[in-house]
């Protein structure tokens, strides 16, 4: 890891040992959501990938950017009898994930605080992997998802997600207007220089549709 990425990775730490993140009351429960606890469970994952149903106990989970600790829980809460594994950068999240899992009656957890690219610290082979609005943040999300597939046991499965430039098109729409002071009317397009896709084309934001143009 060169000077830049340990510098965001520090910047990443401080933002969330200010703010953990999610700001979830401690004694909010997920019993009662059961769509949560349907796609957190390890019987849906492995039933749809080997069309069997499996048992949780002794299964290994790791929330990988586990946070504040609340899809910790909701991890615990939907596979009963699994050990559940925490791992953060920011020491004050992985404290609020201790007192939760502890709060609501959960003892086989652990939590460390810890970065993803040193996973392989633990000693742990893991049988689901959960990855949480966690590798957009990482310098090289390639790197991260190289540091979970090496502590990940051969039939395991890994739970992740990123932000594509398309989701995210209102967000590069504000801040273009806010840096260029452009105000948009109904003769004009913004282009943008970034973000691009895959194939490098611009994308192109026009006022009279609600989806981006390709050029």
């Amino acid at each position: 890891m060169n000077f830049d990425q340990s510098l965001i990775l520090e910047k990443i730490r401080q933002q969330f040992d200010s703010s953990p993140y999610p700001r979830i009351p401690l004694e909010q429960s997920p019993k009662d959501n059961a769509y949560q606890l349907y796609i957190h469970n390890l019987v849906t994952a492995f039933y749809r990938r080997d069309r069997q149903v499996i048992d949780t106990t002794d299964r290994l989970i790791l929330d990988a950017g586990c946070g504040s600790g609340y899809k910790s829980l909701i991890l615990a809460e939907a596979n009963p009898n699994a050990k559940i594994i925490g791992v953060d950068i920011s020491s004050e999240s992985v404290k609020l994930a201790e007192q939760r899992l502890k709060y609501h009656g959960f003892d086989n957890a652990e939590f460390h605080c810890l970065s993803i690219e040193d996973l392989s610290d633990l000693g742990y082979q893991f049988d689901y992997i959960n990855c949480d609005e966690t590798l957009y943040l990482m310098p090289d999300p390639a790197i991260a998802l190289a540091a979970m597939k090496a502590v990940l046991k051969p039939d395991g499965i890994i739970r992740a997600n990123l932000h594509s430039a398309l989701q995210r098109l209102s967000f590069y729409r504000a801040q273009q207007r806010c840096s260029r002071g452009i105000t948009v009317g109904a003769k004009y397009y913004l282009r943008f220089r970034e973000p691009r896709l895959l194939d490098d084309r611009p994308i192109v934001l026009s006022p009279y549709r609600n989806s981006p143009h390709l050029f």
